[in-house]
């Protein structure tokens, strides 16, 4: 992936990291049955999806990354999906 940079809701900037966002996704969801390695799949999807999104800017923002991962997560089970709205909230 390009040096995608992520602009965080507090203003700063930081490079996209699909491990970083694995790891995320493995947290929000640590208390359901959600396997790891879908966790990781969901942030291979994710990563493709931010590489198309951000064209010629290579700006995106850390609420559309967060969007895209509860769309996949509500792909496979809502209930995950909600935890993990409600992990990212706290």
């Amino acid at each position: 992936m390009t040096r995608t940079i992520v602009l965080k809701n507090d203003f700063s900037k930081e490079k996209f990291d699909r491990n970083k966002l694995s790891k995320s996704i493995e947290s929000a969801t640590m208390r359901t049955k959600f396997e790891k390695y879908k966790a990781k799949r969901i942030a291979d999807k994710v990563s493709k999806c931010v590489e198309r999104s951000i064209k010629g800017t290579k700006e995106i923002r850390s609420s559309e990354i967060r969007r895209m991962v509860f769309d996949e997560l509500r792909k496979e089970d809502q209930k995950i999906a909600e935890e993990f709205k409600y992990f990212r909230k706290k």
